[in-house]
């Protein structure tokens, strides 16, 4: 698993969705990639979207640029 990855996967299990945005604003600053691709093509915003109490967090990763993967080879 890439560190960026890793590293947004703790954050999102022990953050409040509003400490997750003030976070995210962090890990840009540290030239952390909210981007990352996992080698099935997705990315972080795709496996939160899935969670059915997740809208919050997917907003926030939205407006710090977070993008869907390719969910086709999933």
């Amino acid at each position: 698993m890439p560190a960026d990855y890793n590293i947004l996967l703790k954050a999102y299990r022990g953050m409040t969705a509003e400490l997750f945005k003030r976070f995210l604003a962090l890990f840009l600053e540290d030239n952390r990639d909210v981007n990352v691709i996992l080698p099935d093509g997705s990315t972080f915003l795709d496996l939160i979207s899935k969670h059915r109490k997740s809208k919050s967090y997917a907003a926030a990763l939205k407006l710090a640029g977070a993008r869907n993967g390719n969910l086709d080879s999933i």
